[in-house]
């Protein structure tokens, strides 16, 4: 999956390159990322419901955690090259939007890194960090995707 997430990217980014930054081709790439990191905010949750309840145990959290870690680490180094290609194409505003999903998939894997730290040690500590990466990422989630704004 990670190989097909990467060469989707990839070929989004290159059409972009080519198609100076094609307007459709940036609201698809800000969608897709917007689903993601929305639906992992959605997971890394469920999943820490399912370990208080006992749903499931400290292993399959442990695992599970590792490869939203993994996830996000990707995430965030495909954009930042996206970022740092020469002929990118990118408007001033399509770098800022990058960097602020940067900042939310970071607060992420944060996340999903405080909640394995929990399974494994179950330390308030662990407990902290998973808890106010929560936060970060559903407040710049909101931000970035418009959620709660009242027109």
């Amino acid at each position: 999956m990670k190989k097909l997430f990467g060469v989707i990217c990839l070929s989004l980014l290159g059409v972009s390159a080519q198609a100076q930054c094609d307007t459709k081709v940036m609201e698809s790439f800000g969608g897709t990322a917007s689903v993601a990191m929305y639906n992992t905010y959605l997971t890394i949750g469920a999943i820490a419901d399912g370990y208080v309840n006992e749903s499931y145990d400290a292993e399959r959290v442990k695992a599970l955690m590792a490869e939203q870690v993994g996830m996000m680490t990707n995430l965030i180094t495909q954009m930042k090259d996206a970022l740092a290609a020469e002929k990118s194409g990118l408007l001033e505003d399509d770098r800022v939007y990058i960097n602020e999903m940067i900042l939310c998939l970071s607060y992420l894997k944060d996340e999903a890194q405080g909640l394995q730290d929990y399974a494994t040690d179950e330390l308030e500590t662990s407990q902290q960090k998973y808890n106010t990466n929560r936060n970060l990422a559903w407040d710049k989630i909101e931000d970035l995707l418009g959620l709660g704004v009242e027109e």
